[in-house]
Order: C-alpha cells, then sequence, then structure tokens
C-alpha cells in the first residue's frame, strides 16, 4: 500500500521534504502484491457465495440516477435484502447435512456466523497475521 511509504507526518509545501525512492516504492508494491496474491485462494470461495448479494446492490444503485445518496441506500437495503436469502438458505443448506437434529442447527447457524465472520474478515484485510504485519 502506498500509506506504507515513509513520508513526514506533516507535508507542507514551503518545507523542502525528501521523498521515497523509486526503489524502495517498487519494493513496497511487490510485497503488497505477493501479499494479495497469497490472500486471494482465501477470499474467492466468500467471493463466490456472496456475488448476488453484490450483483443486487448494483442493480440496485442502477434502479436511481440521479443521487448518490439514493444509490448508495439501495445498495445497501438490496444487499441486506439479498443477505436474507442467502444466510437461511446456506443454514438450511448445512442443517440438512446434519440430519435436521437439534445440535446440528446449532452447528450450522455457528458456521454461518463463523463464514460471516471470515467474509468480513477478508474484505477488511485482517485476518492472516502477514497482512497485520506488512500493512501497519
Amino acid at each position: 500500500m502506498l500509506s506504507s511509504l515513509p513520508l513526514p507526518r506533516s507535508l507542507d509545501p514551503n518545507t523542502p521534504t525528501t521523498v521515497p525512492g523509486r526503489l524502495l516504492t517498487l519494493l513496497i508494491l511487490v510485497r503488497d502484491s505477493i501479499s494479495a496474491l497469497i490472500c486471494l485462494p482465501f477470499f474467492l470461495f466468500p467471493l463466490i457465495v456472496h456475488i448476488p448479494v453484490y450483483i443486487m446492490g448494483r442493480w440496485g444503485a442502477s434502479l436511481v440516477e440521479a443521487e448518490e445518496e439514493t444509490q448508495a441506500q439501495n445498495k445497501v437495503v438490496f444487499g441486506l435484502l439479498s443477505l436474507l436469502l442467502i444466510y437461511p438458505a446456506a443454514f438450511f443448506f448445512l442443517w440438512a447435512l446434519f440430519w435436521y437434529t437439534p445440535v446440528g442447527a446449532l452447528l450450522a447457524a455457528f458456521t454461518v456466523y463463523l463464514f460471516a465472520v471470515y467474509h468480513t474478515k477478508t474484505i477488511d484485510g485482517k485476518l492472516f497475521l502477514f497482512s497485520m504485519v506488512t500493512h501497519s
């Protein structure tokens, strides 16, 4: 990330400051690119499951062309409505795998919860230790 480049705290245009060299910038770019490629396989399955949510959000935003605020609200509403369909479907699918037992219901609910947390952590980029170290 470019935010990890060593820059002074205040960038006053009247004060001359040294900027990072091209080699350091290139090394940071390569490091972050490798980190992103390592994280990619762990991100693909949650992305595939959540693709309908993203598609519905985009479709909801395209219904209103005029205001950005209304587009954002439509994205949230359409995305949440599609999540309200996907997560219960995942729960009932997992519960069926556990033969509709009470313990299976708890395991299915816990698994869906962990999957939602996993997806959120991968989106935020805080899933892996090396991601935290390289982006701190």
